[in-house]
């Protein structure tokens, strides 16, 4: 009861000690034959390890609970906060998981399993978008105005379809080719003073394959 001696490690040496000692001293004949037993004792435990598994692998069991850690753009920080947390909170308890997120834009997900931690990841990234030059979009009619129609296409993302891009053909009224909500196919064809450009006429006969929402 004098002495609590423990030892971890690998075949090629000692990792860590822990050590508990009431006699105020250790003798280094003590010490030696602590750190021989401990040796032989490692070594077949190690043994007996190997025949079961001879190496790490190459990654952890899918129900096995992980840490998922990426960086993302400072400035979308707020984005995936959201106000008053709503966002993030949405987010954690939809999968179950704990996110924390540092002010240089280090993501943390903390889940239970690898398919939470991976929607949890999916759905941050997601948000974190950036629109495409030439990529093709399903975004959400937001509202309607005589020169062309406002759609969102990425989460705070909008941009315009003027009336010449809606359709093949001559548009008198973008009313008369979309409403307000509806989920439409469109195409990032250039930026106009800050503002994303998009076209409906050039995403027409794309097959869904090709979409990226």
């Amino acid at each position: 009861g004098d002495m609590d001696f423990k030892v971890t490690g690998t075949r090629s040496g000692v990792t860590a000690i822990q050590l508990d000692n009431k006699l105020g001293h250790l003798p280094r004949p003590i010490l030696s034959q602590a750190l021989e037993q401990a040796r032989k004792g490692l070594n077949h435990i190690l043994d007996r390890m190997d025949t079961i598994c001879t190496g790490p692998r190459k990654e952890l069991k899918s129900h096995a609970p992980r840490i998922e850690q990426f960086m993302i753009r400072e400035n979308k920080i707020g984005l995936i906060i959201g106000p008053g947390g709503k966002t993030i909170k949405e987010i954690q308890a939809a999968t179950d998981s704990t996110i924390d997120i540092a002010e240089d834009g280090r993501v943390r997900i903390f889940a239970r399993n690898r398919e939470q931690g991976q929607e949890a990841r999916n759905r941050v990234e997601w948000l974190c978008r950036e629109p495409r030059l030439n990529g093709f979009y399903r975004g959400v009619v937001k509202s309607i105005k005589p020169f062309g129609v406002f759609v969102e296409i990425l989460p705070n993302t909008e941009g315009l379809v003027h009336v010449s891009d809606l359709d093949t053909s001559h548009v008198e009224d973008p009313n008369r080719i979309v409403r307000s909500g509806d989920t439409i196919p469109v195409k990032v064809i250039g930026v106009d003073n800050g503002r994303l450009k998009l076209s409906r006429k050039d995403a027409l006969n794309i097959s869904d394959l090709h979409f990226e929402r």
